[in-house]
């Protein structure tokens, strides 16, 4: 009899207080969630990015400017219209198909570009001084297709959390004009034994012994590969 009563009382108060139903899921005509505001080219947009700049690296690099010792101003400030003369000839170059259409897009973006490389709290993580904490663009053409796929639809740091996911990582192949970019930021060892010049067969040697099995962007290079493309990179006297 107790107990009888114990469950009368708990279904009476049941009766008299109903608890909300638990939502399962969005019920027809509910609160829809935030509309996704980046473009769905974003990433293959970003990839094509990747491959013009790093095609053309060589050319451009030169001009994206220096960050001060002091990490406070530009020493040498980007030059805007060398990089947009590079980016110009392959615009109009008959020849340039895709690439051509890429190149225009990309200086289409050029103040953007500007934006993030002269942006105080942009630029001094894209300096590539390996002294910096927190160098977390380090000169990489990769990093400037991230920043600038987004745009006009998203800010650039929006575009670089996008396109920096893991799950959207770049995974084109390198293309070969940023190879040696890339070796200075990620092997100075290696870029010193290249900088010394010291002739083909030491290089081999070199090469040979350097660990570099766990970087498929130099993995497979022969010591001549570098050495040719070593010495594109060098500035001309």
């Amino acid at each position: 009899m107790a107990l009888q009563a114990r469950l009368d009382r708990i279904i009476e108060a049941a009766q008299t207080h109903p608890r909300k139903p638990i939502r399962t899921g969005r019920e027809p005509g509910g609160k829809r969630g935030p509309k996704q505001r980046h473009s769905r080219n974003i990433f293959p947009d970003r990839d094509m990015y990747v491959r013009v700049l790093e095609e053309l690296w060589l050319d451009i690099e030169p001009h994206t400017g220096r960050w001060a010792p002091d990490g406070k101003s530009l020493a040498v400030p980007p030059d805007m219209g060398q990089i947009g003369n590079v980016l110009i000839r392959l615009r109009d170059d008959p020849t340039g198909f895709q690439s051509a259409a890429t190149a225009g897009k990309l200086v289409e973006r050029l103040d953007s570009l500007q934006v993030f490389l002269t942006t105080r709290t942009m630029r001094r993580y894209f300096s590539g001084d390996p002294k910096q904490a927190r160098n977390r663009f380090g000169g990489d053409p990769r990093q400037i297709a991230n920043a600038i796929a987004g745009v006009p639809l998203v800010g650039l740091w929006r575009s670089l959390k996008l396109c920096g996911a893991t799950p959207h990582k770049c995974r084109v192949k390198m293309g070969k004009p940023a190879i040696p970019s890339y070796i200075r930021r990620k092997h100075p060892l290696f870029a010193r034994a290249l900088d010394a010049n010291q002739g083909l067969p030491l290089l081999s040697s070199f090469v040979v012994r350097y660990t570099r099995h766990n970087d498929p962007a130099i993995r497979d290079l022969k010591a001549i590969d570098l050495e040719k493309l070593w010495s594109a990179s060098r500035p001309t006297a």
